[in-house]
């Protein structure tokens, strides 16, 4: 029987786990979840294929090997997220092709020392994404365009 993390649990830190590559399956599943901070775990090169956590309103992605991100950050479907903040992710590129929205809930996006980051989300200056507050963007030499 696989074991699972405790379902009422609100806030997740992940931190200076070198040797994980991958972040449980069943992450979507923690129903209580509003933080996720993970940070410094060089070998994670992307999230699991699922939802985001339906409380989740903030999530912080630092010092990890991330080639990709996962779609579920840019759907409407994500209904609370209302922060992202990405630093220090070197082999990540682009964002989710496909995501048209934000969730409405979207209010501040903060990235930072991502030099190969190409590209940033299409649907971030959708006329909808009326939330957004805070944008950042630094130490990103290789973004070429706003969408």
């Amino acid at each position: 029987e696989e074991q699972q993390l405790p379902g009422k649990l609100e806030y997740l830190e992940v931190d200076c786990c070198h040797s994980l590559e991958k972040l449980p399956y069943t992450l979507h599943i923690l129903t209580s979840l509003q933080e996720l901070t993970i940070k410094d775990c060089p070998r994670l090169a992307s999230f699991p294929q699922t939802d985001l956590p339906p409380k989740l309103r903030g999530l912080s992605i630092r010092g990890c090997g991330l080639e990709s991100l996962p779609e579920a950050i840019t759907y409407n479907k994500n209904a609370s997220l209302e922060y992202l903040y990405i630093s220090g992710c070197y082999f990540l590129t682009s964002f989710p092709r496909g995501g048209e929205l934000f969730p409405t809930t979207f209010k501040q996006l903060t990235i930072d020392h991502c030099p190969n980051l190409e590209s940033l989300p299409e649907g971030m200056m959708h006329s909808s994404n009326k939330s957004l507050e805070v944008l950042e963007i630094f130490d990103c030499s290789s973004i070429m365009s706003f969408p």
